[in-house]
């Protein structure tokens, strides 16, 4: 199940997704077309990527640049389900936000 909380329009400097899954996935093929942060909420959270294997449990979180990936879901607890929050950003968001972020020289 996927919730968004604005348009998926890829021109959104930003958009932010609730998504849920009753089942697992092994490797599945991704393309992402903006950069994704990926806050896992339950489950387990497993990524083949720029030849690095990465897993995240519950509490942590993953930055991934656009491109393609593999990606694996599992979930962890007997009748649980898989949950994540999905942030998509452009390029220009984040550089318009780290340029606001900057500090300032004293």
């Amino acid at each position: 199940m996927l919730m968004k909380a604005n348009s998926t329009n890829e021109a959104d400097p930003v958009s932010i997704f609730l998504y849920s899954s009753q089942v697992n996935s092994a490797k599945s093929r991704i393309t992402l077309k903006q950069n994704l942060f990926s806050f896992l909420l339950e489950g387990e959270k497993t990524v083949y990527y720029a030849g690095q294997v990465v897993k995240i449990n519950p509490g942590q979180f993953l930055l991934l640049s656009a491109g393609n990936c593999l990606m694996s879901e599992k979930i962890i607890a007997q009748h649980g389900c898989y949950r994540s929050v999905l942030i998509k950003y452009s390029p220009i968001f984040l550089s318009a936000t780290l340029k606001y972020c900057k500090p300032k020289p004293e």
